[in-house]
């Protein structure tokens, strides 16, 4: 009995320093070792300036000086400058941004400014067009995929045509400018996913149902991602 006991409590012992590994790993997604340089003085002006409003139902918060993207305090999300200044996301969030965020599985934290661009740009041509942005359309041109330590989206594989006619080949600093707001923002609770984590990527089939009208004004009609 004795000996039964002490292997089951060496299996706990296992278990547990398995679990806070993986716990430590889980927290060091992103790879986010950036601090942020965002202030209070800076924060409020850029609260004007994309009107964040200071209410209990987003409570922009500055971070503490030592904290990365990832130590985000509970009851918050973390948001880069960068999705504001060049992706054009805004607060409250599009519904069709809420359902890539929540079909993909993932945190707004973990995508990067670029790859946050051509969502926000999907959405925008398709109501310029007179269409309607939904998921299935969207996945006939772009599939997530890993760029460093953030998700990107990319063009299909074998796509002839996309919805773009150019991208920007860099980007301005970001990582390191992130603030606080209340988790109330999102209406679902978001996780982050795991580095090991294959993005899902198999090409939508030709039977699923999609806007072929409005693929086809997109695909006639590129603009340049700016």
């Amino acid at each position: 009995m004795s000996n039964w006991v002490t292997q089951c409590e060496s299996q706990l012992e296992a278990s547990w320093t398995a679990l806070k590994a993986w716990k430590s790993g889980y927290k060091r997604i992103g790879g986010c070792d950036n601090v942020s340089k965002v202030d209070y003085h800076f924060l409020k002006r850029f609260c004007l300036t994309y009107n964040i409003g200071p209410g209990p139902e987003y409570k922009p918060t500055v971070p503490q000086p030592d904290h990365r993207i990832t130590d985000c305090p509970d009851g918050y999300i973390g948001l880069y400058t960068r999705h504001f200044e060049s992706s054009n996301i805004r607060i409250p969030f599009s519904n069709f941004f809420l359902d890539f965020l929540k079909h993909y599985k993932l945190n707004i934290s973990h995508i990067s400014p670029l790859g946050a661009m051509k969502v926000t740009h999907f959405e925008i041509m398709c109501r310029a067009l007179g269409g309607q942005p939904l998921l299935p359309l969207f996945r006939q041109f772009y599939g997530l995929a890993w760029n460093g330590d953030w998700y990107t989206l990319r063009q299909r594989r074998n796509l002839a045509r996309c919805c773009i006619s150019c991208v920007p080949t860099s980007m301005p600093p970001w990582k390191d400018s992130f603030f606080w707001v209340s988790v109330e923002a999102i209406p679902f609770k978001m996780g982050w996913r795991h580095h090991d984590d294959e993005p899902s990527n198999v090409i939508p089939p030709h039977t699923e149902h999609f806007d072929q009208k409005l693929h086809q004004l997109l695909v006639y009609h590129p603009t340049c991602l700016q």
